[in-house]
């Protein structure tokens, strides 16, 4: 019985899921193997990204980290493990997808996440790899700060871009009163670093830190 609902499930995702995405891409041969490619490497990205975390973390052996999957496989509730597959198929970057390892690796060793993880799992899926770097290189290492708000005076317009779209996805607040720290001439960017912000950026030095030093 089990094996049989197994396979509707399988026809159920076959002629649901798979056959419509085919048959979408069915007329661009070269834009499918893009898709198909992109989906893979982000897969296999995660997986090695989730292995060296648990492994650093916990000095885990292989064969417990395959035990500690099967578990989380077979749990009673698998919306975190859902909701984290979901986005990891359409991650736009690596770095996205290396961040979504780390915080699988913390819900299988710890068994929960917090509101900050779970609100990062969705808006890791709108960043590209540019704007992760703009956010750590760029924004968190701004040491101007006034009336707890930071304030950047240079900046480029692909800056200013980025900016606009961490604050739309509320991974930085957005300063209420922004006219007064104007002097009439310069137009600086200000931006509240909240915990989200840090709880990135703590993500951010261990995927993005190591590939420069």
């Amino acid at each position: 019985m089990k094996k049989y609902k197994k396979q509707l499930l399988k026809n159920a995702a076959q002629d649901i899921i798979v056959e419509p995405i085919e048959n979408a891409l069915g007329k661009y041969v070269p834009l499918r193997k893009i898709f198909y490619h992109i989906k893979e490497r982000n897969f296999c990205q995660f997986l090695e990204s989730l292995y060296d975390s648990m492994k650093r973390n916990k000095n885990l052996s292989r064969e417990e980290v395959d035990r500690l999957v099967e578990e989380v496989g077979n749990s009673t509730s698998k919306q975190y493990m859902s909701t984290i597959l979901d986005n990891l198929c359409f991650s736009k970057g690596l770095f996205a997808v290396k961040i979504l390892a780390l915080i699988t690796s913390k819900y299988m060793l710890e068994e929960d996440l917090d509101c900050c993880d779970l609100y990062l799992i969705s808006a890791l899926n709108d960043l590209y790899d540019t704007d992760l770097d703009t956010f750590f290189h760029t924004f968190m290492n701004n040491s101007t700060v006034i009336d707890g708000v930071s304030v950047l005076y240079e900046y480029t317009e692909e800056n200013r871009i980025v900016l606009d779209k961490l604050q739309n996805l509320n991974i930085f607040g957005r300063d209420r009163t922004p006219g007064r720290l104007t002097d009439g001439k310069q137009k600086p960017l200000l931006y509240e670093i909240t915990e989200v912000s840090q709880r990135l950026h703590c993500y951010c030095k261990e995927i993005i830190k190591p590939c420069l030093d």
